[in-house]
Order: structure tokens, then C-alpha cells, then sequence
């Protein structure tokens, strides 16, 4: 005599067509998201009842972080006019501040970037790891060989040959390069620590043309809310995976493995903490190479020993949830 909804259309419809119901109950699990304003009180039907429940709010206040050169101002106005359309979770506090991007003129490069096969297989330091080579060649090739003039050969073998390898591994840390790392570093190394246990405080890095969808801001709040118990240091929501996808660690969330991309990357206050100890000004490398690094998921083991001891704790979502809006990347300026 009585219908309880579950979520879906189908539900509503069981209950609405139903000759013989006494009451109808239902519960708005689509409180504080970004589907709340499509279930208003027109949607269910006014005799049905509500069932109380317990609607699951985080404190959070996230600074936004858009890395931006001084020559393209276009690009930062287009990004926070994005922003500013966005929907945001109530209880969430948006502070939304410039960084003046690098142009790679400050620090050193990591001396030893340039990758060597033949030099390096007699140093046992900077060996490529044999549990990297698993589906390397099949997801390189998916990845790179479409955006790049130097297609990786089909045959590409299983041990990661040199000689087919992506060709930024057989060149020079660029001045671009550096500059995109003194940008993330600098953008994360400035921000302050806060102490409060009543607020989530987050740092959201955006390069200036990562691009999202309108619910972003609610993807965010479901992956804290998924790790709510769990610490982390970032997550990565703009990465394209270059080997296989790290292990899940929540429906929505698996580990950090080896990707590019760095657009788009939410750190929390430990991280923050941690990445405030590197020194920003030694041992430069491309952005993208230092997320999996930071990780010790990086295939040249010597990348990894050059920032942390210990292996940082980076996830990434299931799906991207942001983009680069043209594809332009930092070693191509």
C-alpha cells in the first residue's frame, strides 16, 4: 500500500501511475548538487512525502590559483568569466587570484634529463623500471602519436627502446618547460597553511586554458566526500594516463600513475606542506613529469628519488574533468 522511491525515473513512475498507493516517499538525494534546482517542488508531486535525511555539507574554502602570462590577458578574463558561471556547493568559500607566469628565466635544469639508453643502462640510478614497460608502447602511441610531428613507430618495443621513445625525453629541459614548473611551484609554494579543522582548505592550479564542465565544483565535493577518511596530497582532474590507470581507490578516485598534462590539479594542506620543502630553483623538469614523479610512479627511477623521499599521495579521477581549450602545451610555446 505504500511506495518508498528509490532514485530514477523509473521509480517516480511506478508510484505515479499507481492506482491503489496510500503514500508515496521519497527522499531529495539531489540536495546540495548541482541537479538540485531541476527537483524542485514541481517535481514531486505535492501529497508525496519527503524523508528526512541527512544532508552531507563540507566547510570549504578553495583558493583558485590561474597561471597566466602577462602577454595573454585575454586568456585569464576568459578563465574567470568561466569560473564565474560555474555552480558552486553551498558552504564553499571561491577566492580566485593571478599568477604571473614564468618565462623559464629563473633556476636550473635537471642536469640529467636528456636520456641517454646506451650511458644510462651502465648506471644503475637511472634505469627504466621493467614494471613500467607493461602496455607502454600501445598507450604511448595513443597518446602522444596524434598531437606530435614524431609519431611513435607501430613496432615500438615492449623494453622501452630509445630510439622510439617520446622524443622530449632525447632533448633538453626547454625554457617553457622551466617556466611552467616555476609557475605550479611558485603558485603552490605561496600559499599558507591553515590550521583550521572546521574548514577543508583547498588549492586548486589551473593553467589558463583548462576548461570544465558546469558541474565541476560538485565533481570536486563527491571525490572529498568519497576520501573523506583518507588522506591525500592532490588529485589530478586533467590528466591523460600514458601507461595503464592506478589501482581505484574509491568509485570515483585511483591512484596517480604515469600521465601528462598538469592543467588542472587540487592540493590539499599536507600537500601543500610537502611541496613547500623542494626547492624550486634546482633540478627543473617539465610540470607533467614531476606529478607521477612526486608519486614515485615516474619510469626513470632517478626522477623519482629527485623531489621526496617518501612517495606523495596523488590520485586522479575515473574521468577527466577538465581539458585544455586549443591543445597549445608549454613545450610548444
Amino acid at each position: 500500500h505504500y511506495h518508498i522511491l528509490s532514485r530514477g525515473s523509473f521509480a517516480w513512475w511506478a508510484a505515479y501511475l499507481s492506482k491503489e498507493k496510500k503514500a508515496v516517499y521519497y527522499c531529495n538525494e539531489h540536495r546540495n548538487t548541482s541537479f538540485e534546482p531541476r527537483f524542485d517542488k514541481y517535481y514531486y508531486p505535492s501529497d508525496w512525502i519527503e524523508i528526512p535525511g541527512e544532508v552531507v555539507e563540507l566547510k570549504v574554502e578553495l583558493s583558485i590559483r590561474i597561471i597566466n602570462l602577462d602577454y595573454r590577458p585575454e586568456k585569464y578574463k576568459a578563465i574567470t568569466e568561466m569560473l564565474a558561471t560555474r555552480d558552486i556547493p553551498r558552504n564553499w568559500k571561491v577566492n580566485i587570484a593571478r599568477t604571473n607566469a614564468s618565462k623559464g628565466e629563473e633556476g636550473e635544469a635537471y642536469a640529467d634529463w636528456k636520456y641517454d639508453k646506451k650511458k644510462c643502462d651502465e648506471n644503475f640510478d637511472d634505469k627504466i623500471d621493467e614494471n613500467f614497460s607493461e602496455n607502454f608502447s600501445e598507450n604511448f602511441s595513443e597518446n602522444f602519436g596524434e598531437n606530435f610531428d614524431d609519431k611513435i613507430d607501430e613496432n615500438f618495443d615492449e623494453n622501452l627502446n630509445f630510439d622510439m621513445l617520446c622524443p622530449f625525453w632525447k632533448r633538453d629541459v626547454t625554457k617553457p618547460e622551466m617556466g611552467c614548473w616555476m609557475s605550479h611551484m611558485r603558485s603552490i609554494q605561496s600559499e599558507p597553511i591553515h590550521n583550521d579543522s572546521n574548514i577543508t582548505h583547498l588549492l586548486l592550479v589551473l593553467e589558463d586554458d583548462a576548461d570544465f564542465e558546469q558541474n565541476f565544483f560538485y565533481q570536486i565535493q563527491r571525490a572529498l566526500l568519497e576520501i573523506e577518511h583518507i588522506s591525500f596530497d592532490f588529485i589530478n582532474f586533467g590528466y591523460r594516463n600514458v601507461l595503464k590507470r592506478g589501482l581505484s581507490v574509491t568509485p570515483f578516485l585511483c591512484e596517480q600513475s604515469y600521465s601528462y598534462l598538469a592543467h588542472c590539479i587540487l592540493y590539499s594542506q599536507q600537500g601543500i606542506t610537502k611541496i613547500k620543502a623542494i626547492n624550486r630553483y634546482k633540478n627543473i623538469i617539465a610540470f607533467d613529469e614531476v606529478i607521477p614523479a612526486l608519486c614515485h610512479q615516474h619510469p626513470r627511477t632517478k626522477i623519482n628519488k629527485l623531489y621526496v623521499d617518501e612517495p606523495m599521495i596523488g590520485l586522479t579521477s575515473n574521468i577527466r574533468l577538465s581539458h585544455q581549450i586549443g591543445n597549445i602545451h608549454d613545450t610548444r610555446l
